[in-house]
């Protein structure tokens, strides 16, 4: 960072031949028009926030996505930003979460119209119940995250945008079914009330039996008598979604405010050598989102605005094991939980090209675990259970950011504090239920101070930079666990990180004064991180422990290029990770740590176009497009003892949409029906063994599935805006 900073003010004091133009003031909260399948080529979203943050970025426009993906697969939409990789159990609608350069899923806050999802209490975000319907974009923070994203984000932050609607009533209908009796059906409707309110609804069903083949070595990797292919078990899930959103404005006041339920069955698996017949996990969540948002009188014609945002979110979960199939023991757990957070913010300029913002933030979480087996002699249950317990965390925070162009708008610097406190009560009474409790009631303070950098060479072509120091307090799942398949450390410490990265983002909305776009991130980045928090796997479970050191580095590359509107497009994605544990411990010193392949790398083609058929004017888009997914290098062990063999995932479909108002998609995801591998185990005797094709935590993923979508617009309307 401080040779681009050393570049930028040589730079910046050498009188240009042909000074750079003014870029947009980068002001994070502007309201904008995403534009969709009929204007544009796709970027518009990528080019809108780059240029309005210092950091690398990613926003993936939802509405420009070839084909119709499954509601529940906001996870397989992520998965082809750079640096980002994917984790889950298995199959469409199971558990999945993110990792960001190489990061923990814990690592990575995930947000909803800026209110956060994840929590000290909630723990990890599953994707799978985040459906795509009510959204316009994804937004991926790396490197440098502004402070209203928290100082949990060591890896990075992802915002979930939602969508806005305006103009006349619009209806839809959409279903689909796949391989594995995957299903579908929603049903959505946006419309204005008023001149000044409208109001958007949704509602949608989506399930899957999730049944697909797999390899199985029977536990005995080096006996072959035992391999056989066998069918995935208890891996189906049943899940019901809807939302009610206002969105009213007045003068310079916004004001949004939206709820969200959804209620999920879901069985669990299990391991593929030791599957689960019957346990399983219901969850019921109702979420309330509130925004508003009053633009402040200008300065030199550039506004502030005051804000508030609140949230409050209750969870019922139901964990059943009563076999014990994926634990240590038998276990039925009931927990209550309830999350509250406020959060104010204010923008304003304080001088020419200058701004300040200061985040404040109050946050409640309690919990009330109810251990239900076990509660007579007769069954004991789990004895490293958390037994039946009330446990709570309140939390604040305070944080400043300013941002500064200097020299002729050629180079900006960003540089913000962000200090959090915790006061957590986790301690159980004596008598209460747990046998040995370490869970402490104490006070933490932390401060993250991060300072980014960008230098805008000339125009489409800027440096760009950061470093900054990042904290995390373990949260409740992994302190006391969910006493299935995951055990708690109720000894874990907090987990900080300092990171640096930089490189070069290359914008070029067209090439040659051709209809050919391109936007491209180069970047490397380094993450040190202290008391790291790393789930292992000892058999059945995993359990987490605290690293003393890990470094992480590497090198991610993005190129997004759009040709003839949306004709052509083309994504490609690589990700280099060299990770090192820096533990004392001789067996895993200078390992690298498990669950973050060394090489990832995606690509993804597609062709379309647009024309009007037959004597009626009738107007169609086909649309092809295909994707190749790569990982290599990925080990599941902290002593470096067994490498997963690297994988190669062909994906491909096939969209229509007729007179914008129906539209036909099928795709089909890992063509070849990859079940096995051979893995060539690093020490011990050099035999080579099969294995599953599996996630990067050890669960064997599907062989060939296949999955169709129609979709009718019964009032096609306008394309929605954003939120902000």
């Amino acid at each position: 960072m401080w040779g681009t900073l050393a570049i930028g003010l040589a730079l910046a004091l050498a009188p240009p031949r042909n000074p750079a133009p003014e870029p947009p003031p980068p002001e994070p909260y502007r309201t904008e028009v995403v534009v969709g399948r009929e204007q544009g080529d796709g970027l518009a979203a990528q080019r809108a926030l780059s240029r309005r943050n210092v950091g690398f970025v990613t926003a993936i426009d939802l509405e420009a996505e070839p084909g119709q993906r499954p509601a529940d697969d906001l996870a397989g939409v992520v998965s082809r930003a750079p640096g980002v990789t994917v984790r889950s159990l298995g199959g469409l609608g199971q558990f999945s979460a993110i990792t960001i350069r190489g990061s923990t899923s814990q690592q990575v806050p995930v947000f909803l119209d800026g209110a956060p999802l994840t929590g000290s209490l909630s723990g990890l975000v599953d994707l799978s119940t985040q459906p795509l319907d009510a959204l316009a974009r994804v937004e991926l923070y790396r490197g440098y995250v502004p402070i209203r994203y928290g100082a949990a984000a060591i890896g990075g932050a992802m915002d979930l945008v939602g969508a806005v609607h305006q103009g006349s009533p619009k209806l839809w209908v959409a279903s689909g079914f796949g391989s594995y009796l995957a299903r579908e059906a929603r049903l959505g409707y946006t419309g204005a009330l008023s001149r000044r309110l409208s109001l958007a609804t949704r509602v949608g069903y989506a399930g899957s039996r999730g049944d697909f083949r797999y390899f199985d070595d029977g536990g005995t990797p080096l006996l072959s008598t035992d391999d056989a292919i066998r069918r995935r078990v208890n891996n189906g899930y049943d899940r019901l979604f809807g939302q009610v959103r206002l969105d009213a404005r007045r003068g310079p006041l916004r004001v949004s405010s939206q709820l969200l339920g959804w209620w999920k069955l879901q069985g669990v698996p299990g391991t593929a050598s030791a599957p689960s017949a019957d346990a399983s996990q219901r969850v019921i969540a109702v979420r309330s989102i509130t925004r508003a948002r009053m633009q402040l009188g200008s300065r030199a014609g550039v506004p502030g605005h005051v804000e508030w945002i609140a949230s409050a979110a209750l969870e019922d979960r139901v964990f059943r094991d009563l076999g014990g199939q994926v634990g240590l023991a038998a276990d039925d757990e009931h927990a209550r939980s309830f999350d509250g957070w406020l959060s104010p913010r204010l923008r304003v300029p304080l001088w020419p090209m200058a701004w300040l913002e200061l985040v404040a933030e109050l946050r409640g979480e309690w919990i009330e675990i109810d251990e239900r087996f076990g509660d007579d002699g007769d069954n004991p249950g789990d004895p490293l259970a958390s037994g039946d317990a009330t446990r709570s965390r309140f939390s604040a925070a305070a944080g400043a950011e300013i941002e500064q162009w200097l020299f002729e708008r050629r180079w900006s610097i960003a540089a913000g504090i962000r200090v959090d406190l915790a006061d957590s009560h986790f301690a159980v009474p004596p008598g209460a239920g747990e046998l040995d409790d370490q869970g402490a009631d104490e006070v933490a303070l932390g401060v993250s101070p991060r300072v980014g950098t960008k230098l805008v060479l000339t125009e489409g072509l800027d440096l760009r930079g950061s470093v900054g120091r990042y904290l995390r307090f373990p949260n409740l799942g992994e302190l006391f666990g969910d006493r299935g398949y995951v055990v708690g450390n109720e000894g874990l410490l907090p987990e900080r990180g300092t990171k640096l990265d930089g490189g070069v983002v290359l914008d070029l909305e067209q090439i040659g004064g051709r209809e050919l776009g391109l936007f491209a991130q180069v970047v490397g980045f380094a993450t040190w991180s202290e008391d790291l928090i790393q789930w292992v796997r000892s058999g059945p479970v995993v359990r987490p422990i605290n690293v003393v050191g890990a470094r992480v580095r590497g090198l991610e590359a993005g190129f997004g290029i759009r040709g003839f509107g949306r004709d052509l497009s083309l994504d490609l994605t690589y990700t280099l990770l060299d990770t090192r544990n820096d533990t004392p411990e001789a067996e895993q010193q200078f390992k690298p740590l498990p669950g973050r392949p060394r090489h990832s790398a995606l690509a993804r083609p597609a062709l379309g176009h647009r024309f009007t058929a037959g004597p009626s004017g009738v107007e169609l888009e086909p649309r092809l497009f295909y994707e190749l997914e790569w990982i290599a290098g990925n080990f599941l062990d902290l002593s470096g003892r067994v490498e997963l063999p690297a994988r190669a995932l062909h994906a491909a479909g096939i969209s229509l949409r007729i007179a914008d108002r129906v539209e036909l998609a099928i795709e089909g995801r890992n063509l070849s029906n990859r079940l096995r591998a051979v893995i060539d185990p690093a020490f011990g005797p050099p035999t080579p063994y099969p294995a599953a094709i599996s996630d990067f935590i050890g669960f064997p993923l599907p062989g060939l599935s296949v999955w169709g979508t129609v979709r009718v617009d019964v009032m096609p309307g306008p394309r929605h805006e954003t939120s902000r």
